[in-house]
C-alpha cells in the first residue's frame, strides 16, 4: 500500500542514516523445510531476511494465487485454507474493496485490477512461468492459470533497475518474487523493517540480494505492514511491522508435497532407475518426458557423485531396447549398461551414481536407485600363462589410439606378469576389415585376421564402426585366420609403468612331416639349406616370388600388414598371367 508505506518514511530514513545493511551474509542459516524448497534466514545487526528458494521442477511443487472469493485473509489463513506449505502477501490493494491494484488470477479466473502501465504480473501456467517487466502489456493470456502482480520490476535480465519512486528509494519492509533465467527456480523474499534491528531495504538492495542468490528477474510486491511469510508447521517466521499479520487482498502460496507433477516446470527432469551395479555391468534406464520417444544420454559415475574430484565418469547413450520398458513407458530403447572396468575389480567398495541427461540440455537428474555400492574381487585372466602372451602397449599414443581406459588396467603380481611369454607389441592402432563374402568384422593383426565376435565386443574394445575398411575377397583371403578376438581387452600392469594386453597366443606355423628320406634326398636337402650364420642378414626381410605363398610375421603393424596384402595379391595376379 503506497499511502501506508509513506507513513513510515521518516522513521526509516532516520534509522538508515545510522545503520546500513552491510555485512548481510554475517549469519546465514539454510534449511530444507519442504521437498523442493530451501529456506534462507539471514540475520545481521540491522537486517532480518527470509528467502525461499523453490525448485519449480521438483516433484509435487506448484503455486497457488488467491481467487476472487478467497480475498481478505492473512497469509497464514490463506495458506491453511488451500493446504499450502508456504504463503506470503501479494499485490497492493484497496482497504475499501480489497481489490488488487494489478491483475489477480486463480485457476484461470481473473479478478481485481488491470494493467495501467505500472503493473508487473508474475504468471504461472502449465509448464510455463513468465515475469514481464512492469512497462510491458500485463493483460491476462489464455495460458495463465495463477497470477499475482506487483510493481515495479527491480531486476531485468540480471540488471538492477534504477527507480526514483519513493516506494523504492526508501528502506521499508518488503516482499519480492524472483525467477532464475531458466525459469526453473522461484525466489520468494520477505524483508523485515521499521525497527532499529530490522531496517528494511531499498528496491535496489533487494534486487542485488536476490541476484546474488541466482535470480535473473525480480518484482517488488506490496510491503510495509503487509509483508509477512508463513510456513506450515512453523507459523509466521517474519516479523510484521504492525506487530501481527495484516489482512490483505491476495496472497501467493507454495505447494510442495514431494509427489506428483511439477506443474510449472518448463523442462521436466529426466526420470529413470539405476537398476544394478554388479560386477558384470552397471545397468539402468532413463528417459526425458519432454521427448519420450527419444533416447537420451546417461552419465554413470564410479567412486562418488558428479562433481566429486575422485569420481570417474562415463557418458553413455541410453538406447538399448528392453522389453520391460516397452509397456511401462510406451517406448523400448531407453536402457543403458556399462561393463565394469577391470581396474575397479580390486575388492574395494565404490559408490555408483547415475544421471539422466535432458534431451534439450536444460536439466539433468540423479536417477532413482542411486547410489549403489560396487564391490568386485579381481577376476581370473582370460588366458593362462600356457595359452596366452603379453603384448606391450608401447606408448601413451598407442594406448590412446586404441581408446583404452586407464581404469580398465588391472594390477597383477610381477611374478604372474613375468610368467607370460612376450608376444608382439600391440599395433599402433586397430585396423578393422570386412568383405562382401563374409558378414563378420575382423581385426587385421599382423598377417592374421581375427574375428570380432559381437557388437558388444565392438563396444567393449571401443572400436569405431565407421572405421571398418571394405577389402576384396583376395585381400581378405591373404590374411590367415587367427584366434577370435576376446570379448573385451585384458589390460594389465605389474609394479612398473609398462601396460600389456594379455592375448591369445598366435597360431604356430605348420611343420610338414619330412617322412623317411633317402641318403640322396637328405644330402640334397642339406646342400639346399643355408648356413644359419649366412642367413643372419635376412632377419626381418621378406621376399615373395611370383606364385609363392608367404606368411608375414604376425606382429607386423597396420601399415605393413596392408602393404603385405597388396603385395600378395599382385604376386598372385602375376602368376596367373
Amino acid at each position: 500500500m503506497k499511502n501506508e508505506l509513506a507513513l513510515g518514511v521518516a522513521v526509516s530514513v532516520l534509522i538508515a542514516l545510522a545503520m546500513s545493511p552491510s555485512d548481510l551474509r554475517a549469519q546465514d542459516s539454510w534449511s530444507d523445510p519442504f521437498p523442493g524448497v530451501r529456506r534462507l534466514h539471514r540475520r545481521t545487526s540491522n537486517q532480518d531476511v527470509q528467502v525461499l528458494v523453490v525448485d519449480l521442477c521438483a516433484s509435487g511443487v506448484s503455486v497457488r494465487a488467491t481467487g476472487g472469493g478467497e480475498r481478505r485473509r492473512t497469509p497464514s489463513s490463506f495458506g491453511a485454507l488451500v493446504g499450502a506449505q508456504a504463503a506470503v502477501n501479494g499485490d497492493f490493494f484497496s482497504f475499501d474493496t480489497y481489490s488488487t491494484d494489478g491483475v489477480s488470477m486463480s485457476g484461470g479466473a481473473a479478478w481485481g485490477g488491470s494493467d495501467h502501465g505500472y503493473v508487473a504480473p508474475v504468471a504461472f501456467g502449465d509448464r510455463r512461468v513468465e515475469m514481464p517487466a512492469h512497462e510491458a502489456d500485463g493483460a491476462p493470456e489464455p495460458w495463465m492459470r495463477e497470477v499475482v502482480s506487483g510493481h515495479p520490476t527491480i531486476l531485468v535480465d540480471g540488471a538492477v533497475r534504477d527507480s526514483d519512486d519513493p516506494l523504492c528509494t526508501n528502506r521499508h519492509p518488503r516482499t519480492a518474487l524472483g525467477l532464475s533465467a531458466d525459469r526453473r527456480t522461484l525466489f520468494v523474499a520477505v524483508i523485515d523493517g521499521r525497527s532499529s534491528t530490522r531496517i528494511g531495504m531499498r528496491c535496489d538492495e533487494v534486487a542485488v540480494m536476490l541476484r546474488d542468490l541466482g535470480a535473473d528477474d525480480v518484482t517488488n510486491m506490496d510491503g510495509g505492514g503487509s509483508s509477512a511469510m508463513w510456513l506450515a508447521g512453523s507459523g509466521v517466521v517474519s516479523h510484521p511491522s504492525d506487530g501481527r499479520e495484516r489482512v490483505v487482498a491476495n496472497h501467493f502460496a507454495i505447494v510442495a508435497t514431494g509427489a506428483g507433477p511439477a506443474a510449472h516446470c518448463p523442462d521436466i527432469a529426466p526420470e529413470g532407475w539405476l537398476d544394478s551395479a554388479s560386477c558384470d555391468e552397471i545397468r539402468g534406464w532413463t528417459r526425458d518426458a519432454d521427448a519420450p520417444g527419444v533416447s537420451i544420454d546417461a552419465h554413470v559415475y564410479v567412486g562418488g557423485p558428479a562433481g566429486d574430484p575422485l569420481a570417474v565418469g562415463y557418458p553413455l547413450h541410453a538406447d538399448r531396447a528392453r522389453d520391460d520398458l516397452c509397456a511401462a513407458l510406451g517406448h523400448c530403447a531407453h536402457g543403458f549398461a556399462l561393463r565394469v572396468p577391470h581396474g575397479f575389480m580390486d575388492g574395494v567398495d565404490r559408490s555408483v551414481f547415475a544421471y539422466g541427461i535432458g534431451a534439450s540440455g536444460g536439466v539433468n537428474a540423479q536417477l532413482a536407485g542411486a547410489p549403489q555400492i560396487l564391490r568386485c574381487d579381481p577376476p581370473a585372466l582370460a588366458h593362462t600363462t600356457a595359452s596366452g602372451v603379453r603384448r606391450h602397449v608401447a606408448s601413451p599414443e598407442i594406448f590412446a589410439a586404441w581408446k583404452f581406459d586407464w581404469n580398465d588396467v588391472m594390477t597383477i603380481e610381477d611374478a604372474l606378469l613375468d610368467a607370460y611369454a612376450d608376444g608382439a607389441p600391440l599395433p599402433d592402432a586397430p585396423q578393422l576389415l570386412r568383405t562382401d563374402a563374409d558378414p563378420g568384422v575382423y581385426l587385421a593383426d599382423g598377417a592374421l585376421r581375427r574375428h570380432v565376435p559381437s557388437p558388444d565386443a565392438m563396444d567393449a574394445w571401443n572400436f569405431d564402426w565407421s572405421a571398418i575398411t571394405a577389402v576384396d575377397a583376395e585381400a581378405f583371403a591373404a590374411l590367415e585366420g587367427g584366434a577370435r578376438l576376446d570379448a573385451r581387452p585384458w589390460l594389465v600392469r605389474g609394479s612398473g609403468a609398462a601396460v600389456y594386453v594379455i592375448d591369445a597366443a598366435p597360431p604356430q606355423p605348420e611343420v610338414p612331416d619330412a617322412g623317411v628320406q633317402s641318403p640322396r634326398d637328405a644330402a640334397t636337402a642339406a646342400s639346399a639349406t643355408p648356413d644359419r650364420a649366412d642367413s643372419r642378414g635376412l632377419v626381418g626381410s621378406c621376399t615373395i616370388a611370383a606364385g609363392a605363398s608367404a606368411r608375414a610375421p604376425w606382429w607386423m603393424g597396420a601399415a605393413a600388414q596392408l602393404a603385405l596384402i597388396a603385395r600378395v595379391v599382385r604376386a598372385r595376379r602375376v602368376a596367373r598371367r
